[in-house]
């Protein structure tokens, strides 16, 4: 798995399989105050999707033949961002 971008400081991982960017997990501020999103990219379709959960995330990623281990890194990072804005929500508002 290939991630670009710092985690924390970009709201973003690449997902990449065999060095192929297949697409790209957003975890961003809604537009309903207090909320977040998870928002999926997908580099072949061209399409995004919004995730209600984490669980949606996890399901999506298998039908995209994410190797295991590789979802368990994604998760942890978007759990990671997940807290991140939380605080910074919490704090900013």
């Amino acid at each position: 798995m290939d991630y670009k971008g710092k985690v924390g400081e970009e709201g973003y991982i690449e997902v990449c399989i065999n060095g192929n960017k297949i697409g790209i997990v957003f975890v961003l501020p809604s537009k309903t105050p207090g909320k977040l999103d998870i928002i999926f990219f997908d580099s072949k379709t061209r399409k995004a999707v919004s995730l209600r959960s984490v669980t949606e995330l996890i399901n999506l990623l298998c039908k995209k033949n994410v190797q295991l281990e590789e979802i368990k890194n994604i998760v942890e990072r978007v759990g990671y961002l997940l807290r991140k804005l939380e605080l910074e929500l919490r704090v900013g508002g």
